[in-house]
């Protein structure tokens, strides 16, 4: 009898056992089986071949009623009319304006954040007090010569050939041609 009670608390244990493997192996598989989907899924979507787009169907083009048409007429705009141009012969150039003064240099650079104008003398001179006028494609305006700066050192008077820093109201841009005023 003390046999038979070992051999069942024996088995009893071993079934435990075999029981708690195959659980843990069901757990396993699944576990194993979800990642293998996930996986999948994720492969799929990086391929698009999970996603397939439904092509657009063309639309049937049979003949509307003709009262549809008269009425869309209706509602249109009249098209505007056009000035008929000459053929073979091109407009004519508008014609700079007439600048007064002497042209005395041009804009090499010009710093924003300074709102200073790099500018190089080509002839004559200039002094503070002086009336110039800044004229480029998008750029004209007139100013008094507030300061003038060559080398960072303020002076009165610059010349010929030299480059020298201008405080401007306005914006200028490179290639701007710097007049003289005459009053």
């Amino acid at each position: 009898m003390a046999a038979r009670k070992k051999a069942k608390k024996s088995n009893v244990k071993k079934a435990k056992k075999t029981k708690k493997t195959k659980k843990s192996k069901k757990t396993k598989k699944t576990k194993n089986a979800t990642r293998g989907k996930k996986a999948a899924k994720k492969a799929a979507a990086r391929k698009g071949a999970g996603r397939r787009r439904k092509k657009a169907q063309p639309k049937a083009r049979g003949k509307k009623p003709r009262a549809k048409k008269q009425a869309k007429r209706a509602t249109r705009r009249p098209a505007a009319k056009r000035p008929a141009v000459a053929m073979g012969r091109a407009a004519p150039a508008a014609e700079p304006a007439a600048v007064s003064g002497e042209r005395i240099g041009v804009v090499t650079e010009y710093q924003p954040h300074l709102a200073l104008a790099t500018v190089q003398l080509e002839n004559g001179s200039l002094r503070v007090g002086e009336m110039v006028r800044i004229k480029g494609n998008s750029s004209d305006f007139t100013q008094t010569v507030g300061s003038l700066q060559v080398d960072h050192v303020y002076v009165d008077e610059v010349h010929a050939g030299q480059t020298f820093g201008l405080r401007v109201n306005q914006h200028a841009r490179e290639q701007d041609v710097v007049y003289k005023v005459l009053q």
